[in-house]
């Protein structure tokens, strides 16, 4: 203890240090600033606080919500051993606490990754459970699998059954706006029959007549044999006659030519990749010829696109 002619202010300043540690430091500091009022000299304690440095490392670390808890055992500890053991044993003591405290379950932001601790040992303690089963009743655990499997299986033979019925013709741009016209008729028994051959005219009937219908395209497949010249041998290939505006129904990706006027001249024809590779074993085709083996004799086309091979399921296989 020792005399000072410190001023108020500085006493306060003095106890900002023990004020961080010690709830009743504040009430002290005012108490010592009305004594300093009435008495120009103030006697003030130096009592031992904790060490500074481990402190802060506490609070750097400690959850807002343990912050109090934890610090106040310490400092109580702290407290108790500085009066039983001396100042160089409680700071170690206060150290080592700090220290022992800093675990997954006190720092900031542990929640989470404690919550996920948790669901890790549930999921171990599960298996490990099942396992124990499996060892004890083996037949009962094998019926029980077996069941599951076959669950499983059919369900996920179900799904991918309905999914791929789903994405038939899905990989056109703007699939859900087109639509296929379809006939409806009546057989001799009255029964209702529907079929996709329509008459040759309803599609400019309905272009005109509909503002509707943005384009319409007609399409008729055939099974016909061709042949590039040089060779003789006919391979059958399936055939569609179209009109110039089905690159604008079904976009394709064009590799050569222009699909907008790859169909506007009579015999012209579009080749898909493979079938370029296979006529001519390239897909540098453009103006070339295919002879296509006709009723009334061979024809002579011209090649004047060539597209690349559609993907996914489609009702309408180019090639």
């Amino acid at each position: 203890h020792g005399r000072t002619g410190r001023t108020p202010e500085a006493a306060v300043s003095a106890y900002t240090g023990w004020e961080r540690y010690h709830p009743g430091a504040a009430g002290a500091a005012n108490a010592l600033v009305e004594s300093a009022t009435a008495q120009p000299q103030l006697v003030m304690s130096s009592a031992p606080t904790p060490p500074r440095r481990w402190y802060r490392f506490l609070e750097w670390y400690c959850a807002p919500e343990y912050l109090e808890e934890v610090s106040g055992d310490l400092i109580e500890r702290f407290e108790h051993t500085l009066d039983a053991s001396g100042q160089a044993k409680a700071q170690r003591q206060f150290a080592w606490g700090v220290v022992r405290f800093f675990n997954y379950s006190t720092i900031k932001g542990s929640r989470k990754l404690f919550s996920q601790h948790n669901t890790i040992s549930m999921y171990r303690n599960f298996l490990k459970i099942g396992w124990r089963r499996l060892r004890q009743e083996k037949g009962y655990a094998l019926l029980n699998l077996l069941g599951l499997t076959l669950g499983l299986s059919a369900a996920l033979c179900l799904y991918a059954y309905v999914r791929y019925e789903h994405s038939y013709d899905q990989q056109w741009a703007d699939a859900e706006r087109v639509y296929r016209v379809v006939e409806t008729e009546k057989d001799d028994t009255a029964e209702l029959i529907n079929s996709a051959m329509t008459n040759v005219q309803i599609a400019p009937v309905l272009q005109a007549n509909s503002a509707q219908v943005e384009t319409a395209a007609r399409l008729m497949k055939w099974n016909k044999y061709f042949h590039a010249p040089g060779t003789t041998d006919y391979n059958q290939a399936t055939f569609w006659y179209a009109d110039s505006t089905v690159f604008e129904v079904f976009p394709a990706r064009a590799l050569s030519g222009n699909l907008k006027e790859a169909l506007v001249a009579p015999k012209q024809v579009v080749l898909t990749e493979t079938a370029a590779r296979q006529y001519y074993g390239t897909t540098d085709v453009l103006g070339r010829e295919l002879i296509m083996r006709n009723t009334d004799g061979p024809m002579s086309l011209s090649v004047s696109a060539v597209i690349a091979d559609p993907q996914g399921p489609s009702h309408l296989r180019w090639g």
